[in-house]
């Protein structure tokens, strides 16, 4: 199998993210937000650890489907999910990465940790 980059990690994850949201909509700059937010950080962490994306892949993904539904909740009876609303969200999932039992890297992988 190829290695997969940031790239191809943030894909799966933002395939994962929509089925969190639902049906709201979601706003171009939020996608681009989070894009922003989140491709450093794995990029540091793909290349510092060497990590291979099937070595975390459940507990990411299912992270990200919480960033979905958090975002979605975050946005309330909006139709849209903004960038505001997926900001808080992001923040709020990598605090989580990062705390307590569950969020130890084991638990949730290395990839979106700070």
């Amino acid at each position: 199998m190829p290695k997969e980059d940031a790239d191809d990690i943030l894909t799966h994850c933002f395939i994962a993210m929509g089925t969190g949201i639902g049906k709201k909509g979601i706003d171009f700059d939020a996608v681009t937000s989070l894009r922003g937010f989140f491709k450093p950080l794995f990029a540091k962490n793909v290349s510092q650890y060497h990590l291979k994306w099937g070595n975390g892949n459940t507990a990411v993904l299912r992270v990200a489907k919480t960033l979905g539904l958090l975002a979605a909740k975050k946005a309330g009876s909006a139709p849209r999910i903004s960038k505001a609303h997926a900001d808080a969200a992001a923040r709020e999932v990598q605090a989580s990465c990062s705390a307590g039992p569950e969020g130890t890297r084991e638990a949730r992988g290395v990839f979106c940790a700070p």
